[in-house]
């Protein structure tokens, strides 16, 4: 049984997880890694890393309407980015985003979708890839050195874009209904509203840099980049406990989603 497997099957039976993973083609960062069903019927996040294309590989995907997509993004998308063509990594980025969109597993499951937030590290260079509310904050000199921006339906770009394609926000929901505008899947509404073409940015990483987060939005709805960042001063305890204490204290606070925290030691 390989070392993923592994992995995988010991976040079902245990909820919570920590992982540290190595490739031959690269030597993969520390990893700590906690996720929780905390208080809803169904753990509906997935997580990946792992050495892709000599270059270390993260992703959380938040599922929504059922796990299917974000399991199959899990298992799938780093290979989707790997097979992925472009002039830059932003065509690649975006390329992989729209192939794996339209793959007949996902386009199948109808109603089932997730959220992706994707970051590529090579030649000191981080890539962030999302869409949707899961998020990834980079930490620089003890302050947010960068952070994705959620795609909500009433964000004033995102709500231009779905109105002026014949859409509705209200109840800060896509037509009273999805709280994200931006995920994977979810065929059964109208793609036009719910595109899965990603959010890009590219940071040049320094000394500086000692730690990504990336997280589901049952931490976030809790608990601000600037406090996270915060709690990771000084710290002495490994990666793995500080990511239980994010979502302990989103727990505490009254969040009753999925969590899942994802924290890498950049200068290990």
């Amino acid at each position: 049984m390989n070392k993923t497997l592994i992995l995988l099957l010991v976040c079902v039976a245990t909820v919570s997880c920590y992982a540290m993973e190595n490739n031959q083609l690269g030597k993969e960062k520390k990893v700590g890694i906690y996720t929780t069903q905390n208080r809803r019927e169904y753990q509906e996040d997935r997580f990946y890393h792992g050495i892709v294309d000599g270059g270390n590989f993260y992703a959380i995907y938040d599922g929504h309407l059922g796990f299917a997509v974000a399991d199959f993004l899990a298992k799938n998308f780093h290979t989707y980015f790997s097979q992925a063509s472009g002039n830059d990594m932003r065509e690649r980025m975006i390329t992989a985003f729209k192939n794996a969109d339209n793959d007949e597993f996902i386009k199948k499951t109808k109603t089932s979708g997730s959220t992706a937030t994707v970051v590529f590290i090579k030649d000191n260079k981080a890539h962030f890839a999302h869409v949707g509310d899961s998020r990834a904050v980079l930490e620089g000199n003890g302050e947010v050195a960068f952070a994705t921006v959620d795609h909500k339906p009433n964000r004033a770009d995102e709500y231009i874009r779905i109105t002026d394609s014949q859409g509705l926000v209200y109840n800060k929901r896509v037509n009273g209904f999805l709280a994200v505008s931006r995920a994977f899947g979810n065929y059964g509404l109208d793609k036009r509203l719910i595109i899965s073409e990603p959010a890009y940015a590219e940071v040049q990483l320094t000394e500086n840099n000692k730690f990504l987060l990336l997280a589901t939005d049952g931490l976030w709805d809790k608990v601000t980049n600037e406090e996270v960042i915060e709690k990771l001063k000084g710290m002495k305890a490994n990666a793995q406990d500080v990511a239980r204490l994010l979502a302990s204290l989103a727990i505490k606070r009254g969040s009753q989603d999925n969590i899942t925290v994802m924290l890498v030691d950049l200068l290990s």
